[in-house]
């Protein structure tokens, strides 16, 4: 008995430290039933009560014993979940790099296909807005040249009138080789960064499109009060600011405004300087206005827009200039704003 006593106590111990649970239990009740069965035989009142005391002794051990084995089992399958997950996640990890770079230049071939949408669009733009530059110097040069002709078929050779006539063609027809130099240089891609002033590229947009407009009897009110340089991109700032422009005047011709106008101003603060577009076409509808930045949302039903003008701006903006750009009703009608910090251009032209 008491070396019966003895294993069981030491399986018992064992049992509560490791998973031998069952083998302890296969081992012990058998033991232990033996002991009674053999206590009530002989109707001992010792080995009774000593077998009493075992079985409850192997009963609290039994019982703690399973519920270490319980815990063990759960620990270790826990274990094994994290291994998996460990192992799931280190997977992840040895791929995200290449998915992330993946979609990175998935991301980057979608805004590159977006950009050139947009610039094809701005060229059919730009089309109409070179007849309107070009209209006025042709007529112009018909005019002397109807005039030197009339003037030789009636032998009337005035050399001073001769002379203005070829002086004011040379004038007209210098201003159309810059009027070419300036579209060429629009759509030449140069990414350099140089500090300029916002006055500058505000006269070179109106250049472009300031003849389209007088064209359609819309009046353009200049308000700059802003003299500061800042580092931008001078073609990718025109090519908003056209956009911006161009986005007001379909606007006016869109409503039907009596007199239409735009205003653009530049302004500046410590931080930043201001430039701002806006109409009199009455504004944009209140449920919309949130998402004229988006691409193919256009408001331009019966000028068959192409919704990419505003988005792309919003790209240049944000991603290439550093700036930022918003849109609110105003009392006329919608206003851009654009916000360019001001700071050196040091930092932009060693990224670009």
């Amino acid at each position: 008995f008491t070396l019966l006593l003895a294993v069981g106590l030491s399986a018992g111990s064992i049992a509560t430290l490791s998973p031998v649970y069952r083998a302890f239990s296969f081992f012990i009740i058998p033991m232990l039933s033996i002991q009674i069965i053999v206590s009530f035989y002989f109707l001992d009142q010792i080995h009774l009560f000593m077998a009493f005391i075992v079985f409850i002794f192997m009963f609290v051990v039994l019982s703690s014993a399973h519920s270490v084995y319980e815990r063990m089992k759960e620990a270790i399958e826990l274990r094994d979940q994290v291994t998996t997950s460990e192992e799931a996640l280190l997977k992840l990890n040895a791929t995200l790099e290449e998915r992330i770079e993946e979609e990175s230049k998935k991301n980057a071939e979608k805004t590159r296909l977006l950009y050139h949408q947009s610039r094809h669009a701005q060229m059919g733009e730009m089309l109409g807005m070179i007849a309107h530059q070009w209209r006025q110097p042709l007529t112009s040069i018909s005019a002397s040249t109807t005039a030197i002709e009339v003037d030789m078929l009636m032998d009337n050779w005035d050399k001073s009138l001769f002379k203005e006539h070829i002086n004011r063609i040379a004038m007209l027809s210098q201003h159309l080789s810059s009027t070419i130099d300036d579209f060429r240089s629009f759509f030449k891609e140069n990414k350099v960064y140089e500090a300029v002033s916002v006055g500058v590229i505000i006269e070179s947009s109106l250049q472009i499109i300031e003849a389209s407009m007088k064209s359609k009897s819309i009046t353009i009110h200049r308000e700059e009060s802003s003299s500061s340089e800042v580092p931008i991109i001078r073609n990718e700032m025109r090519q908003v600011l056209l956009n911006l422009l161009k986005n007001a005047e379909d606007a006016l011709l869109e409503v039907g405004v009596k007199e239409p106008a735009v205003w653009i101003k530049s302004f500046e603060d410590d931080e930043a300087v201001y430039i701002s577009v806006e109409d009199n076409a009455g504004g944009i509808r209140p449920e919309v206005i949130e998402k004229v930045f988006e691409p193919y949302f256009t408001t331009k039903v019966s000028l068959n827009g192409t919704g990419l003008g505003l988005y792309m701006s919003k790209m240049i903006i944000q991603d290439h200039l550093g700036a930022e750009i918003s849109v609110v009703n105003s009392s006329r009608g919608a206003l851009f704003t654009i916000r360019i910090p001001q700071g050196s251009d040091s930092d932009k032209n060693s990224s670009s």
